[in-house]
C-alpha cells in the first residue's frame, strides 16, 4: 500500500516535471523565433541544435512523468543484447569521426570552424558517456 506522503511526493514531482516541460516548450518557441530572425547560418545551426536538445529534454521529462507510479521504467541486461552490436558499431564510427575532427581542429582554421568541430567532439563524448552509463545500469539496475 502506498502512503499518503508517497502519493504527495509523487504528485509534487510530476507537477515539477510538467513545469519543466512548459519551460522547455517555451524555450523551443523562443529559439524558433530567433532562428527566423537571422540569416546567419552558423547562428541558425547552433540555435537549431539547442532547440532540438530542448525537444529531447521535453521527451525525457514525459518519460519521467509517464513512469511515475505504476509504469516504472527499468532496463535489464537482456534489453541491450539485441541492439548491442549496432550500438558498438555506431560508437566505432563516432570514434573515427572524432579522430578526423581532432586532425582538422589541429590545423589553422577560422574560429567558427574550430568552434563547430569542438562542439561535435564534446557532443560525441556526451554520447559515449550516455551509452556507457546505460550499459552500467543494465548490468546493475540498482546502480
Amino acid at each position: 500500500m502506498v502512503s499518503k506522503a508517497e502519493v504527495n511526493r509523487e504528485e509534487c514531482m510530476v507537477q515539477g516535471l510538467r513545469r519543466c516541460q512548459t519551460l522547455q516548450r517555451h524555450g523551443m518557441e523562443l529559439l524558433t523565433g530567433a532562428v527566423e530572425r537571422t540569416r546567419n547560418e552558423l547562428l541558425k545551426i547552433i540555435l537549431a541544435i539547442v532547440r532540438n536538445d530542448c525537444f529531447m529534454h521535453h521527451q525525457i521529462l514525459q518519460l519521467l512523468i509517464d513512469s511515475a507510479g505504476e509504469r516504472a521504467i527499468a532496463l535489464g541486461p537482456g534489453e541491450l543484447a539485441r541492439p548491442r552490436e549496432l550500438i558498438l558499431a555506431h560508437r566505432r564510427e563516432e570514434e573515427k569521426a572524432d579522430e578526423l575532427a581532432a586532425i582538422l581542429a589541429s590545423r589553422t582554421l577560422p574560429a567558427e570552424h574550430g568552434f563547430l568541430l569542438g562542439y561535435l567532439y564534446e557532443d560525441e563524448r556526451k554520447h559515449a558517456r550516455l551509452v556507457t552509463r546505460l550499459a552500467e545500469i543494465a548490468a546493475d539496475p540498482g546502480s
